[in-house]
């Protein structure tokens, strides 16, 4: 599937191209063949461990060595919060935004990955988005399933301020 969006990417370049992430979340070898091949890389901090990184500068700049140019990797570590790097920038971190009592814990990291690529499709840097991330996932682990997210945000401010900016870009999961 990731050549067939390459090839079209390639084939329509008077079009935004599709971005490409994955998630590297299971203690699996054969995930690092999907490294070089993505715009976005979401590292776990199991999937870390189980390459034997300690902490999240750790990951990112191991990870790094096999991306392609431009692109970005993503490493959310829990209640450390999350962290993330263009192949050619800086590191930047987000801290965790924990709740009062810990409800439900089950989709919290694809709850981190699904808005973080919502801030990122809206054009915002990796920055605030994994900010963005890290604040909806702490929401998310405060109540049970996803459905109180929608009336949590609600005419909140918290959504008002990751406003788009204008530079949209098709972001596409392939986990």
């Amino acid at each position: 599937m990731i050549e067939v969006v390459r090839k079209h990417n390639e084939n329509h370049r008077d079009v935004k191209p599709i971005i490409i992430s994955v998630e590297l979340e299971k203690a699996k070898p054969e995930l690092s063949s999907l490294i070089p091949k993505a715009d976005i890389i979401f590292v776990s901090k199991d999937y870390a461990q189980f390459q034997g990184y300690t902490d999240m500068a750790e990951t990112i700049d191991k990870i790094h060595i096999e991306t392609r140019p431009g692109s970005l990797v993503i490493c959310p570590w829990g209640e450390k919060g999350a962290s993330a790097r263009m192949k050619e920038g800086k590191l930047v971190s987000s801290q965790a935004f924990p709740p009062e009592h810990v409800v439900d814990t089950l989709g919290a990291g694809d709850t981190f990955i699904a808005a973080t690529i919502f801030a990122l499709d809206l054009g915002h840097k990796p920055e605030d988005s994994i900010l963005f991330g890290c604040r909806v996932a702490g929401a998310k682990v405060g109540v049970r399933g996803w459905e109180p997210l929608r009336h949590l945000f609600k005419g909140s401010d918290f959504l008002s301020s990751m406003e788009d900016s204008g530079s949209r870009r098709s972001v596409m999961n392939t986990t």
